[in-house]
Parts: structure tokens; sequence; C-alpha cells
């Protein structure tokens, strides 16, 4: 693996994680969140797993979450110092008792340890060949482990806006269908155990704060400050009433994730 087959920099993600404001935690009342742990807690709240390692920690809100919602032992792995640092800070900061921060490129990772649950949230999709990630994660789950995988689904229409709106942000990304998410870890060695579209589409499922042109997104102008605020209130309403009702249909078009969720081939 090159430089050439990731599509998007460690400047980019260092100046990414940087703004995040301390503490960070993840509301599982919110509808994004609420989607994401309703469609992985059936197969995490067993009691057989004691570790976890979330594969792209920086700045990690879902760490803290995980290890007090399931008891884990967690530990995180990315290769930005900057991010590293804010997720070490966040975990201390929210008396959380993990095992590590490995601040490691993904294809240099080689320390011999095994976890029960490798997560990611929104990392294989910023890589030419996402598989070639899957395969590291292989190498380090435990036989009996379990692989979550999750990517934006931008066949949809949140792919649809991305393009318009922030080309360079859709630009650094490779589009994973639900087929294509699971024969990339089918050939990679593990068995699929749930695969899916969840949710239906939201506002802020789309990084509008990373837009700094445009006539309502201009930084510094009370414009963008005003139109990010009622994005966000809009956004808080459709959420709460989506989670209220518990709306989390499966759609190519609609659905803001693809989720993965699988084991090792025995």
């Amino acid at each position: 693996m090159t430089d050439k087959d990731k599509l998007s920099s460690k400047e980019y993600w260092d100046d990414v994680l940087k703004k995040a404001n301390l503490p960070l935690i993840v509301n599982k009342k919110q509808y994004s969140p609420w989607l994401i742990n309703t469609f992985i807690e059936e197969f995490i709240n067993n009691n057989q797993y004691k570790t976890l390692l979330e594969v792209g920690s920086g700045s990690s809100a879902w760490l803290p979450f995980l290890s007090n919602e399931y008891k884990l032992k967690v530990s995180g792995l990315d290769y930005s110092e900057i991010g590293c640092k804010i997720c070490e800070q966040n975990l201390k900061m929210l008396g959380v008792n993990f095992d590590e921060i490995i601040c490691e490129d993904v294809f240099k990772w080689e320390n011999g340890k095994k976890y029960d649950i490798i997560i990611s949230f929104g990392v294989i999709e910023h890589f030419e060949n996402p598989g070639e990630i899957l395969k590291i994660i292989h190498r380090h789950l435990n036989v009996n482990g379990l692989i979550i995988t999750i990517v934006p689904n931008l066949l949809g229409i949140s792919g649809k806006l991305t393009r318009i709106f922030l080309p360079d942000v859709y630009l650094i990304h490779k589009i994973i269908s639900k087929s294509y998410l699971k024969d990339l870890h089918e050939t990679t060695g593990f068995k699929c155990l749930k695969n899916d579209y969840t949710g239906i589409f939201y506002p802020m499922i789309i990084p509008w704060s990373v837009k700094t042109t445009g006539f309502f997104f201009k930084t510094g102008s009370t414009r963008r400050k005003i139109f990010l605020k009622i994005l966000e209130l809009v956004n808080a309403l459709i959420t709460k009433f989506l989670r209220v009702l518990k709306i989390r249909l499966s759609s190519q078009y609609f659905s803001p994730f693809v989720i993965f969720v699988g084991r090792i081939k025995v």
C-alpha cells in the first residue's frame, strides 16, 4: 500500500481532528448513534467479548461509549498524533479504564496483539483498495471475534448532496455499496452475520462545517453561523421525530450508513 492508495492525507485528518471539543460523548438517543448502536448491539451484548479496538480512533467519541455500554476494555489505532492525543485525553477525562491508544499507520501495525472486536467508523472508504485494511484487521482479530465496519452510503441522497456541495470531501471517498461491502469482507475471509443499509437521510449526516466557501458558508461570516445553527435545529427536530418513531428503514437511496458485522471464517 502506497500513499497513492490513500484518498485522503494525514494533514487533512490532522486539521479535522484538532477541531474537536472535549469531552466527546456519544448520545445514543440521537438518531445517528441510535441507528448504529441498535444495528450492532445484538451481536456485542452477550458478555463473551472483553476487548475492543477501534481502527481510525482519532478524537473518538465511540470508545468511551462502547467501554461503558458493553463493559469492554477498549483500545484505539490512528496515525494522526493530534487525533491520538485527543482520543487519550477524552478517555481520561471521562474516567474510562482503557488499554492503549496506538499511534501508528495501520499498514505498519504489527504489535502481535489480537482483540475480540475490531470496529471502524468511516475508515475503509478512504482507501483505493479497502480490502487491504480488512486483511490487516483479520490478522489482529481473535478467531471467535467480531468485525464491525460502518461506512457512509454515498450511493444515496447524502452522497449526491455531498458531491454537489462538498466535492472535495466527496472525492476522498470510495463508493461502497451494500453488496460491495459484503464482497470485500467475504473475499478477505470473513463470514457475514449481518450486512445492510440503515436509517433515513437527515441533514447533518453531511459535514457542512467543513465547507468554508459560498454565500452561506464563508469562514467567519455571520451568515455561516446562522445557517449552520438553522441546520442543527432542523436536524434535531427531524432526528428526534425519526428516533421516537424508531424509524430505521433499509434503503440504498435514503439510508446514511452501510454496516457489516461478521466473524472470521473457520
